[in-house]
């Protein structure tokens, strides 16, 4: 294990954060299979459920199961609740949208924690950065066609609720990073995400019918475990980028998704992105490079949680 933390030192927050999301995305493609076959209730149930054994299994091959008593348990209570609203507002919406435009509409999400960062840590905001802001969210606006109409039934081609989930989604996790930074430095990666993902299970067991298949196939079984080996990698992966690295920075590894949710959508469920979703894509690029272009860093102020 010493090892593996030199590496993850070697390799630096951003990009453990670049690797984390590219195993979400691998994660976020079976579950868009799955969630027609087995359900949200059960399917996604069962992915984040066998994710939290795996996730104790690796405290206890550390002999850390220690760690799960928190340091600061405020903090980790904040943490939990954002995890499982966030998470369950895009496990309801994710099926019912191609996953390029789910990630258009989630790639907001790095340049409002560009402004959590400023606001918490008080991390460099310039105006390149309101501006990559503002392309941001006009890069939405264009991937829902808002054009087509501003009435409740024809904000645009999407259903408004997961419309609403997505946007809860993005609020919920743009105060994550900062907050990790800020309060969470203590906390062992794995235990960050086992107490989110073990209620977020609970939550979605109550929030979805969870309906029984009569039975899983050997499919269905194997894409279940490396779904959940990606939720456990993943969110150890991120979680540490996000302690090592400025918030702002590691959050814009995100951008990341655009490359391979397009790819995996295309792949595995014949998406093919609208021209609209196509120039949405191309906005979020260069709203990336105005939030995350590395000479805006130079300004960030590094600081222990002892800061706060």
């Amino acid at each position: 294990m010493n090892k593996l933390n030199a590496l993850a030192h070697t390799l630096g927050g951003p990009t453990l954060a670049i690797i984390a999301f590219f195993v979400f995305n691998i994660q976020d493609a079976l579950n868009k299979a799955l969630i027609p076959e087995l359900g949200t209730g059960f399917g996604i149930s069962a992915v984040l459920f066998v994710s939290v054994m795996l996730s104790v299994a690796w405290l206890a091959f550390e002999k850390k199961l220690s760690a799960l008593k928190p340091h600061h348990a405020r903090f980790l209570t904040a943490n939990t609740l954002i995890m499982v609203v966030g998470n369950v507002a895009f496990l309801y919406a994710l099926p019912r949208m191609p996953l390029v435009d789910v990630f258009i509409i989630i790639l907001t999400t790095p340049a409002f924690a560009t402004l959590v960062a400023w606001a918490l840590l008080r991390e460099s905001l310039t105006p390149r950065q309101l501006m990559g802001f503002v392309v941001a969210v006009l890069a939405c606006l264009v991937a829902l066609e808002v054009w087509q109409g501003f009435s409740l039934d024809r904000f645009s081609k999407y259903d408004p609720a997961a419309l609403a989930a997505l946007a809860l989604h993005v609020f919920c996790f743009s105060l994550r990073p900062a907050l990790v930074r800020k309060f969470g430095q203590k906390e062992h990666p794995l235990v960050l995400s086992i107490y989110g993902t073990f209620f977020t299970v609970v939550a979605l067991l109550l929030f979805f019918t969870p309906v029984v298949p009569e039975t899983i196939t050997l499919m269905q079984g194997g894409m279940i475990l490396v779904s959940s080996t990606c939720v456990t990698l993943g969110l150890g992966l991120m979680f540490m980028g996000f302690k090592m690295g400025p918030a702002n920075l590691t959050a814009g590894a995100q951008y990341t998704q655009m490359i391979w949710s397009t790819l995996f959508g295309w792949l595995f469920f014949a998406e093919v992105p609208s021209p609209a979703s196509s120039l949405a894509a191309m906005m979020m690029i260069i709203s990336g490079a105005l939030l995350f272009w590395p000479t805006r860093n130079k300004h960030v102020r590094h600081h222990s949680p002892s800061d706060a």
